[in-house]
């Protein structure tokens, strides 16, 4: 059996200003189609940006750790983007570290161990000029270690609460 337990409470590094979060407009079945209003946080900061062929996606990083929030936005509808981020984002083992402890004695065995495994990216962010990104329709959002690249949780947001 594998069991993992997580719990998350991080403040972002650059905050969204309160005042500025307002209702607008949520397009679940895509633009031109119906929407909801709810509510929407507005910034500006510095961040990662990529476009992605048929996507575009930013890294919102959390304060005093290595952990960012991906937010990835399809051109068209979220179907056709999960099998272009699963072929674009292919994870490759980069390093395994392994570690083992064990002392044989008359009384028994005492033994640990520990095993860390690093994986690689294919693809990853980078500083492109200043862009705007209207999150308005179904995405993807991952929260991962940007130090290593490991996913910690991952989602999409396709109905999300009117106001």
């Amino acid at each position: 059996m594998l069991a993992n337990a997580l719990y998350l409470k991080a403040a972002w590094t650059a905050p969204f200003p309160e005042d500025a979060t307002d209702d607008a407009p949520f397009y679940p079945d895509g633009p031109g189609r119906p929407g909801v209003a709810v509510p929407t946080m507005r910034g500006t900061a510095a961040r990662n940006y990529l476009r992605g062929d048929g996507y575009q996606a930013v890294l919102l990083p959390y304060r005093d750790t290595s952990l960012a929030m991906a937010v990835v936005l399809p051109d068209g509808p979220l179907s056709e983007l999960r099998p272009k981020v699963a072929a674009a984002g292919q994870l490759l083992i980069s390093t395994v570290a392994h570690q083992a402890y064990i002392d044989v004695n008359e009384q028994g065995t005492e033994a640990a161990a520990a095993t860390a495994v690093v994986m690689g990216r294919s693809a990853a962010f980078r500083a492109p000029p200043p862009a705007t990104m209207v999150v308005d329709r179904p995405f993807l959002f991952a929260i991962l270690d940007s130090a290593t690249g490991v996913t910690v949780f991952l989602g999409q947001v396709s109905q999300p609460r009117s106001s």
